[in-house]
């Protein structure tokens, strides 16, 4: 497999910052409807974020020592794992980052206000979770074989 490339990661963010920003505004100008960024989903992002790194630290544990490796099974799941981390971080970051830059030039409330603090706190886990899924693709990458015959 491939590892993750970081164009690639920048190229979903603002993909979903582009189209939730422009939902979000539209929502806003025409309906006078508010998108909802609950506190609970950076919550449940943190603890994401924290038992991958988790995950991470111990595998890399693990693979420190050369009699106990991982299983080639585990291995695969642990890098697909690596994977759906970081894209699913990339696109909430950047589905983050579209609604605070839509409520960033809305007129000021409470309500917008808080959306704006919760929105940057979700996408500021959502960019740890980008980079603790990286360190833990690059932990169990699998050196290619080379033919030098």
């Amino acid at each position: 497999m491939k590892p993750t490339s970081i164009t690639k990661l920048i190229l979903w963010i603002l993909g979903s910052a582009s189209t939730l920003g422009v939902g979000t505004h539209f929502l806003r100008v025409q309906f006078s409807w508010l998108v909802p960024v609950p506190g609970t989903l950076a919550l449940a992002i943190m603890l994401l974020v924290t038992s991958i790194f988790f995950w991470t630290v111990l595998t890399r544990n693990r693979l420190a020592d050369p009699i106990r490796r991982l299983d080639p099974i585990l291995n695969a799941r642990t890098v697909a794992l690596a994977f759906a981390g970081s894209r699913a971080g990339a696109l909430m970051a950047g589905a983050e980052i579209g609604i605070f830059v839509a409520y960033l030039f809305a007129p000021r409330s409470i309500a917008i206000s808080d959306r704006l603090i919760w929105s940057l706190i979700v996408a500021g886990f959502s960019l740890s979770l980008i980079i603790v899924s990286l360190w833990l693709e690059k932990i169990c990458r699998v050196p290619e074989e080379r033919n030098d015959k």
